[in-house]
């Protein structure tokens, strides 16, 4: 809960288009939109993160916030299908990040919306798309996110190290280290329909 008279926390939403393509950025914008529209919430609120020219938005979420961003994923997913069988659209692959926190007064802004970007760069979110070449989306959603027991069954965990960078043989390029305000020390993601299958284990879908 935000201290009295500070905005309320909100949602931290980032986002990339995966593979070639040029001019993706207003496509990217219209399905999100159109996610959150279909999702019973506010029209996002974007700018540009102009470090890594990264579309980022903020998104106001009514009181259910686990609720409101069950049906956000969802509607996403649905969306982006829907774009991609129209005909004359450019077909578009997603990387998304959800991040929950406080904005600075500027808007879309603040140490929330840099730890969305940062997380945009997870290896194993990167590498998603190119693992899973029939999905579209791959999303990110960091342990700030308020959400749903049954929604993380369908997520599997994925590491993110605090700290100082780790040595060693687990040790990838693309880790995100904290050590920034508002930095998450977990992750979940889900690529809608593509589950990885590891010989010999069980994967830990969440916790």
């Amino acid at each position: 809960m935000a201290p009295n008279g500070a905005a309320p926390p909100r949602l931290c939403v980032a986002a990339a288009a995966h593979g070639p393509g040029t001019d993706l950025r207003d496509p990217l914008v219209e399905v999100l939109d159109e996610a959150a529209l279909r999702a019973g919430l506010d029209r996002p609120v974007w700018r540009e993160w102009a470090a890594a020219a990264v579309p980022v938005a903020a998104i106001a979420v009514p009181d259910l916030v686990a609720v409101s961003i069950d049906r956000f994923t969802r509607a996403l997913d649905v969306t982006l299908g829907l774009h991609n069988t129209t005909v004359g659209r450019p077909r578009l692959r997603l990387r998304v990040v959800l991040h929950f926190g406080l904005l600075d007064d500027a808007g879309c802004a603040g140490p929330a919306v840099d730890q969305a970007v940062r997380l945009l760069d997870q290896h194993d979110l990167r590498d998603a798309l190119d693992e899973a070449p029939d999905s579209a989306l791959a999303l990110l959603l960091s342990d700030r996110v308020p959400t749903c027991p049954w929604w993380l069954e369908e997520f599997r965990e994925v590491p993110l190290w605090a700290g100082r960078p780790r040595v060693g043989p687990h040790a990838r390029r693309g880790d995100v280290l904290g050590g920034a305000p508002d930095c998450c020390d977990r992750a979940w993601l889900w690529t809608p329909g593509w589950y990885p299958v590891v010989a010999g284990s069980t994967p830990d879908r969440g916790a």
